[in-house]
């Protein structure tokens, strides 16, 4: 955000056109983590019972995994999407003239968001595969799993790329 604020603040980007992509980015984050707390099973009475837990770990130890991870999930969605909506709220009363210094003063709750989010969601995601070790057993769990963490190593490694080019677009243009 720092470098697009310096553009802003430099008049090469538009106020206006910075603004109404934080508000496009924000609205959609919000979606995304009311729709993740939705899928989370929180409330969900699991069947972590002896024929379904194998002797890797106990009834109470797989219940409280569940507990543990469900709530992460909720909090973090939580978080994220009650920062966006007081985003979206105050940037769509300030003036234009204004914009710029309320993006400064509070550019870290966008980028804590995110983050929110994205905790909110991978414990989402760690929950579901204790989910199917629970229910499957080891070795499906396994298989699924690594499924799960390859898919989540190709998007951390796709987000890493896109920063790398926004970066080097960014000092091509200095």
């Amino acid at each position: 955000m720092e470098i697009v604020l310096q553009k802003a603040r430099d008049g090469e980007v538009h106020v206006m056109d910075f603004k109404d992509g934080l508000v496009q980015l924000w609205t959609n984050l919000g979606v995304l983590s009311a729709l993740v707390m939705t899928m989370v099973q929180f409330t969900e009475k699991w069947k972590c019972d002896e024929d379904m837990v194998e002797v890797l770990v106990s009834v109470k130890t797989c219940n409280t995994v569940h507990l543990g991870l469900s709530t992460a999930s909720l909090v973090g969605n939580f978080l994220g999407m009650m920062i966006t909506v007081l985003l979206l709220s105050y940037i769509s009363l300030i003036p234009e003239t204004d914009v710029l210094e309320f993006l400064e003063e509070f550019g870290w709750a966008s980028a804590l968001s995110i983050k929110s989010i994205l905790l909110g969601l991978l414990a989402w995601l760690v929950d579901e595969a204790w989910a199917g070790f629970a229910v499957h057993g080891t070795m499906f769990s396994v298989v699924c799993g690594m499924s799960l963490v390859f898919s989540l190593l190709f998007v951390l490694h796709l987000r890493h790329q896109m920063a790398v080019w926004f970066d080097a677009r960014a000092q091509r243009q200095n």
